[in-house]
């Protein structure tokens, strides 16, 4: 009698194992790698197979690269707490999803190109609490198409990506103005927020610029109005230029 459990994706279970031993073969149920280094144990055993019969999770990754092969997964494909990775890529060969497609919590993603080419998700589709990510243009087609099935929940993440109806917007060439508070911690995130607003003078409601690495407004130049207050604090800025064109602020202004 063979007993094997306890150990690292592919050594896991005799199933694994006998998996490996045979190149051809695919896995069948869930699969859940926790770690960049367990991504590349899945990658050496099962890149022969463009499908995957079972629910597909990933954390605490920061390369997808070695995914390519990867062309449908019939569970949910979640990708979750992985604050080092930066992109998707790996994963332009990947079209089909049947259950949920989940990208959630990951801190440093800044764009969602790689997927743009899926087909169908065939539950829903949640983008949430990934603070960079300001770039989700390359998911236009997504709602327009019917790509998922059920809803789609979009928040939580960078200027450019907050919710559905922004994205929406993008994509159709429509900034429509901002309305309620709107706070910016760091340059990049400011100039977020100035590349999806230019085209609006107008803010209603208060704007928070708060950031230790703030040093330059000048892509805030397109700015005539605010509702309420002006917060300019904790930050590192030697002038206020980018603001000249500034005319009204309806409450009180703290610098």
């Amino acid at each position: 009698r063979i007993q094997i459990a306890g150990n690292a994706l592919g050594c896991n279970t005799l199933a694994e194992v006998t998996m490996d031993c045979d190149p051809t073969a695919c896995p069948d149920g869930d699969v859940t790698i926790q770690s960049q280094q367990e991504l590349a144990v899945f990658v050496q055993s099962y890149s022969t197979c463009d499908s995957l019969h079972g629910n597909l999770v990933i954390n605490n990754s920061s390369d997808l690269t070695g995914l390519a092969f990867l062309k449908y997964i019939a569970g949910d494909f979640i990708l979750n707490n992985n604050p080092s990775l930066s992109s998707l890529n790996g994963l332009e060969a990947l079209v089909n999803i049947g259950g949920h497609l989940l990208i959630q919590n990951n801190s440093r993603l800044e764009n969602l190109d790689a997927v743009a080419q899926i087909k169908d998700i065939g539950k829903t589709l949640t983008i949430t609490n990934n603070g960079n990510l300001n770039n989700c243009e390359a998911i236009c087609s997504f709602n327009n198409a019917s790509i998922a099935t059920d809803s789609i929940t979009i928040s939580g993440n960078d200027f450019g990506c907050r919710s559905l109806k922004e994205i929406t917007n993008l994509c159709q060439g429509e900034a429509t103005c901002p309305s309620g508070d709107i706070i910016l911690n760091s340059q990049s995130q400011l100039e977020n927020f100035a590349r999806v607003y230019n085209s609006c003078d107008s803010l209603f409601g208060n704007l928070t610029i708060s950031g230790y690495d703030i040093t330059d407004l000048s892509s805030l130049s397109f700015l005539t109005y605010i509702s309420d207050n002006l917060v300019i604090e904790g930050n590192g800025l030697n002038n206020l230029s980018g603001l000249s064109q500034l005319q009204h602020v309806g409450g009180d202004l703290f610098i």
